[in-house]
């Protein structure tokens, strides 16, 4: 056998091998699809199970959600109706609360200035009498001081009446112990017994509660 039957002897065992190793890896290659496409349609089937009972767990949670809902809603709705109803009697007792304050508050300032009314009165009361002695004393010597002593008294009292202040000037009346301080007492039978003779201190009273009392000289039986 020379060298090139040789050589030919080894490129046809070579070209053997080559074809014998292709077949080989195409038949690997075949398995492998076989065994993959296997897995697959496996995994799909366990896939398809698996989200069927995932449904089947989540359509029953949703029943037993909604029985749960349906059972719960009238204690809801009862519990909610208590709490509404709690709140409104909070709401009127609040507003009740409200409007006795506003009253207490509205009479106390009304108080208040009732009692500021009745020692400005009462502090303006010496400054009337002295207007008076005055003008007594005008009387008998100056006419003309008189008038106008008089004008001002007249505007004083004339003030006093429109904020509520009455004058108390009992001359000639039975005497009453609530507007009226008797300092002197005289026989006298030509009148009632205890009638007020004549009237020393005028008095002043204010939202029928006596600031001042007068002065009284009151007539006994003899």
């Amino acid at each position: 056998m020379n060298k090139n039957d040789v050589e030919k002897n080894v490129a046809a065992d070579k070209t053997v091998e080559e074809a014998s190793a292709d077949s080989t890896v195409a038949s690997a290659v075949s398995e492998l699809e076989s065994d993959v496409k296997a897995g697959a349609d496996n995994v799909a089937a366990d896939v398809k199970e698996a989200a069927a009972a995932v449904t089947s767990d989540v359509k029953e949670a949703a029943a037993k959600l909604d029985a749960d809902v349906a059972q719960a809603a009238p204690e809801l709705e009862a519990e909610l109706r208590a709490e509404v109803d709690h709140w409104k009697d909070y709401a009127r007792r609040a507003q009740a609360e409200f409007e006795n304050t506003r009253k207490r508050l509205e009479a106390r300032s009304a108080d208040e200035l009732r009692r500021a009314g009745s020692r400005f009165v009462t502090s303006l009361a010496p400054v009337i009498d002295d207007i008076e002695l005055a003008m007594a004393h005008a009387a008998d010597n100056d006419n003309e001081m008189a008038d106008g002593l008089a004008a001002i008294h007249t505007k004083f009292i004339a003030a006093l009446e429109r904020e509520g202040v009455e004058v108390i000037d009992p001359k000639g009346q039975p005497f009453d112990s609530e507007v009226a301080q008797a300092v002197s007492v005289v026989d006298n039978n030509e009148v009632p017994n205890e009638t007020v003779l004549d009237v020393l201190q005028k008095g002043y009273r204010m939202g029928g509660k006596t600031l001042r009392p007068a002065m009284v000289v009151v007539s006994k039986a003899g």
